[in-house]
């Protein structure tokens, strides 16, 4: 009979903490979604971890929190990639869910280390939680940065990615990288969950009998000064304070304030030059249709003749912008009709384009001259997408051709080229992003060392429907523009076209009468600059990742310190 009760009881506890796992998970995942496009509650961003800190206080059984973690990480994942599954349908789905699982690494390993770290010094001295809230957040800085190069990166929305809006939130990304604000955003998530711990603590002292006092003297006068340190709170109740969360506060306050002493350098202004973006808005499924070959190019034309009438310095195309390669040494026809219509509207055009050399297949930027024509040096893609621009495996998986059907592959180049555009008399050079390539700071940090003013990303967005796909995209360039110090400037297919100024401020985006960005049109941008970072590099672009590797020590730290935690335990 004791045995059978028991088993029940075990029964009863492990289904009263699976629903407490479920109910974690749940309220993780409707936070951490909606802290990203399309939703854009950047304030999540702070809370989203708490249900899982929570949790692991009461030392949840392992087997229970694995599968409450990776429920959570896998369906959030699914839920901000759900824009995948128009690529292909319906394998888009399928390649929705494999994603999502490859994403799930990051967080799964991260919640795991909250369950083995943080129950062991939640009851030491406050300096061994603080080293165990740096080891955290580094430990999460450490997952972001192998995402940027694991399986061939997929650095897609890192959590600082959340701020994106809130460019008061953005300009530690000049020191640090975008690193630097996902590390505050998990240290609040952190201190917040400290500081509701210590409330907890407080609460449970006054509901409980009085303990009594100390016996010795040194004891009792310890005893003494910390009631008479306490605050009152809420009608009498009293606490202590807490140095975790004060520690958090402090860094967001810091973030603030690089924000708000930088009113001057966003404040002084000095224009560029105008430009003009053409969005065809042409639906993947027939912009490679040779039967619509034809109707594509009128609609480029025509969208490119109003552009014009904008009275723009330089005209700007998405990427892969004509139906045919402009470079192609069996057939010139798609250059010769480029450079008739840049003479027409007797202006400069940054194109993206496909181009064929050698034989072999390249995604690139051009420019075309009125007059001129194509300029010698281009830009061609360093990061072609897996799946998307070129097949891996190819030649040992030949099924994935059925899966994945891509004609031919896309070669990645390796120069950061950037062009030095002539506008109105002065040299603008400007580095180029194709793509998904806005998502990896290092691409773009490498245009900025090799002098770019500004930065040009061309997209095809069109594959993704008209969810959250494209905001998601653009919320990567805003990233790139405070990380660099530079003007980012998208021109996309499909939508997000606009411009981004050097402190992460949107300065422009095309939408039709109604606000959406997914239409055909075309819109000007007269782009500006900072007067106080003309020819200067932010310490990011100089310095690089060396944030990540600050974090790889703190990661360390928090071992050792939870290991020897764990000893005297």
């Amino acid at each position: 009979m004791e045995i059978g009760a028991t088993e029940k009881a075990e029964k009863r506890s492990s289904s009263f903490e699976l629903a407490i796992g479920v109910l974690a998970a749940v309220i993780s995942t409707l936070l951490y979604v909606s802290c990203f496009p399309p939703f854009d509650v950047a304030e999540a961003a702070y809370v989203f971890a708490l249900p899982f800190l929570i949790w692991c206080f009461f030392k949840p059984r392992w087997k229970i929190y694995l599968l409450c973690a990776f429920l959570a990480s896998w369906v959030s994942w699914f839920m901000i990639l759900i824009w995948l599954r128009h690529i292909h349908p319906p394998w888009g789905w399928l390649a929705t869910a494999l994603l999502a699982l490859l994403m799930t690494i990051a967080p799964l390993a991260w919640l795991s280390f909250v369950r083995w770290g943080l129950p062991r010094v939640i009851n030491g001295a406050a300096w061994q939680r603080i080293i165990m809230m740096f080891g955290l957040a580094g430990f999460w800085i450490l997952l972001e940065w192998l995402r940027s190069w694991l399986f061939t990166g997929f650095p897609w929305l890192p959590l600082s990615a959340s701020q994106w809006q809130t460019p008061a939130m953005l300009q530690l990304a000049a020191w640090t990288g975008h690193y630097g604000i996902s590390f505050v955003l998990i240290f609040l998530n952190l201190g917040l969950v400290f500081y509701g711990r210590s409330l907890v603590r407080q609460v449970k002292r006054r509901v409980q009998p009085k303990e009594p006092k100390p016996e010795t003297e040194s004891a009792r006068r310890r005893f003494d000064t910390m009631g008479q340190n306490a605050k009152p709170l809420f009608g009498g109740l009293k606490f202590a304070f807490c140095p975790e969360f004060y520690l958090s506060l402090g860094m967001l306050m810091f973030c603030f304030s690089l924000y708000i002493f930088g009113f001057k350098e966003r404040s002084e202004r000095e224009p560029m030059f105008r430009a003009a973006a053409v969005q065809p808005w042409i639906p993947a499924t027939l912009k490679w249709d040779p039967d619509q070959a034809r109707n594509n190019l009128d609609i480029l034309e025509r969208q490119t003749e109003i552009a014009a009438l904008l009275d723009p310095d330089v005209i700007l195309w998405p990427e892969a912008a004509t139906p045919f390669p402009i470079l192609d040494n069996r057939d010139d026809g798609m250059l010769r009709w480029t450079e008739r219509l840049v003479n027409t509207i007797d202006t400069n055009l940054l194109c993206g384009n496909l181009a064929i050399l050698d034989g072999d297949l390249f995604n690139g930027v051009f420019w075309v001259r009125p007059e001129k024509g194509i300029f010698d040096e281009f830009y061609l893609k360093r990061h072609p997408v897996p799946f998307g621009e070129y097949t891996p495996f190819r030649d040992y998986l030949p099924f994935l051709d059925k899966v994945v059907p891509l004609a031919n592959d896309i070669i990645a180049a390796e120069d950061a080229t950037v062009i030095p555009i002539e506008l109105n008399g002065q040299s603008w050079p400007v580095g180029f992003l194709i793509c998904n390539e806005d998502i990896y700071p290092s691409l773009a940090r490498e245009m900025a060392l090799e002098g770019a003013s500004w930065i040009l990303v061309v997209t095809n967005d069109a594959w993704y429907g008209t969810e959250g796909g494209a905001y998601q995209h653009a919320a990567n360039s805003v990233l790139r523009a405070v990380e660099t110090r530079l003007p980012v400037v998208r021109c996309g297919n499909h939508g997000w076209t606009g411009w981004i100024d050097e402190f992460g401020q949107i300065r422009y985006v095309l939408t039709n009468g109604e606000g959406s960005i997914y239409f055909q049109g075309a819109g000007p941008m007269n782009l500006t600059r900072s007067t106080s970072l003309v020819g200067k590099q932010s310490f990011y672009v100089k310095h690089g990742d060396w944030f990540v590797a600050l974090c790889g020590v703190f990661f360390i730290a928090a071992i050792i310190v939870s290991r020897l935690r764990a000893q005297k335990i």
